[in-house]
């Protein structure tokens, strides 16, 4: 590792088994990352790569590493999916192809030239052939996990009850590949090459998780859902209204993982602040 690097990761014994697996040691450099993973990027041979050091459980909360490497897997050839070198997560690191600066636009951009990238990689996923053998992820799975944490406070316990009311009052779709983590950070790579990063939550799920991100994130409207695969088979005011409840069960979803982690940004009161102002559903029709 270069000097730069923590000394944690200097003493990481997954540093030598990129070693062995590369026949080198290349000089990595940290990257910035999000509150989990730790990545590293270096030039090796000729080849610019990325090293994903895994977060352990606690930090990476709902991640099923061995789900993230069959979406890998089937993503490989899609120009824009991720090229991975080597992914043995039960070692807990992932190596792949450097893909170039982070080029993520300003949440609610609507200008970017991403957003129509953006639209045709989801167009494409959502139709993929071969992901039926994934597990298909049921909705009610994703609060059940945070119950046996928070269960036991009452603020939690309520908006746990209300998404999961709300949850079955989502307008039906089919189970797809489902992203779970779209935002400006995770996307790389110039206009007309875009990169999808960090499919650490993707699975065979609801699409509506993806459309909420979409809508939040880079401005894509309902109606602009509805040219999607996904959506196709609903009416406007089906896509509206469901677009309205996905976006509610979004703003639980990260607060729930933010307060089992237990390092929410701006402290637990910011954190407590926000999960009460979930707590009027008027505006979600429930």
């Amino acid at each position: 590792m270069s000097a730069a690097a923590p000394p944690e990761a200097r003493d990481d014994p997954r540093l030598r088994q990129v070693a062995a697996y590369l026949g080198g040691s290349p000089d990595w450099h940290p990257l910035p990352a999000g509150s989990s993973n730790r990545l590293y990027c270096a030039s090796y041979k000729g080849q610019p790569l990325v090293l994903r050091l895994n977060a352990g459980p606690d930090k990476a909360v709902g991640v099923l590493r061995e789900v993230e490497a069959a979406v890998l897997a089937r993503l490989q050839g899609y120009p824009w999916a991720p090229q991975v070198l080597h992914n043995p997560w039960q070692q807990g690191w992932c190596l792949m192809r450097d893909h170039g600066q982070n080029q993520g636009a300003p949440v609610g951009d609507p200008s970017t030239a991403h957003k129509s990238d953006l639209l045709r990689a989801v167009a494409q996923w959502q139709t993929l052939d071969g992901i039926e053998g994934l597990p298909a992820e049921e909705d009610a799975e994703l609060l059940a996990r945070y119950r046996p944490a928070l269960g036991g406070n009452p603020l939690w316990a309520e908006l746990l009850n209300r998404g999961e009311r709300l949850l079955t009052r989502l307008p039906p779709l089919p189970r797809l590949l489902t992203h779970h983590d779209l935002h400006p950070g995770n996307l790389c790579g110039a206009p007309g090459k875009l990169v999808v990063l960090d499919w650490e939550y993707a699975a065979r799920g609801n699409p509506w998780f993806d459309g909420a991100a979409l809508n939040r994130e880079f401005s894509v409207s309902a109606a602009e859902l509805r040219t999607l695969p996904a959506w196709q088979g609903l009416c406007a005011d089906e896509c509206e209204r469901g677009l309205t409840q996905a976006l509610w069960l979004n703003q639980l979803l990260a607060l729930l993982w933010y307060a089992v982690r237990g390092d929410a940004e701006g402290g637990e009161a910011v954190l407590i602040q926000r999960a009460e102002g979930l707590l009027d559903l008027s505006w979600v029709g429930l």
